[in-house]
């Protein structure tokens, strides 16, 4: 699919690419924070053995799970699965996103290695790289530790 399957052409898109494991209301708040930015948000969810290999583990929920609970998200516009699996450039070149959006739990440098980009492609494509708050007490990691607590 490419860019005006999204959006008109005078619409901003916001791709966020992730796990997004464990839905929890972290989430809600990281979609919303891209409404606010961006016309259409995208979330863009990593297969299950990108998850473990960028985590070191498998998902706890797999791929149909997780993109059909997502895509339930009010602040989500699209759910598209990450086909370029270790390389994002593969979506990127596809969607053409004004903006590509990561939660605050990773810092920049991680979230670009892991997703195979560079500063240097996003400026020629044109993509800003934003960070947003996470709220640190609502993370899939707190939330697995929670449940098996109970």
């Amino acid at each position: 699919m490419s860019r005006t399957d999204y959006a008109s052409p005078d619409y901003t898109i916001a791709l966020l690419p992730g796990a997004f494991d464990l839905p929890h209301y972290g989430y809600v708040n990281l979609f919303a924070q891209a409404m606010e930015i961006a016309d259409v948000v995208i979330a863009c969810i990593h297969k299950d053995n990108n998850v473990e290999r960028i985590k070191g583990e498998l998902p706890v929920m797999d791929l149909t799970e997780r993109r059909s609970l997502i895509g339930a998200f009010r602040q989500v516009d699209y759910v598209i699965e990450n086909y370029g699996d270790d390389d994002l450039r593969v979506v990127i070149e596809d969607v053409e996103p004004d903006f590509i959006m990561y939660g605050s739990d990773i810092t920049e440098k991680t979230f670009l290695r892991n997703n195979s980009l560079s500063y240097n492609y996003l400026q020629k494509k044109g993509v800003e790289l934003k960070r947003l708050q996470t709220i640190r007490t609502v993370t899939t990691k707190d939330l697995k530790k929670r449940i098996c607590r109970k």
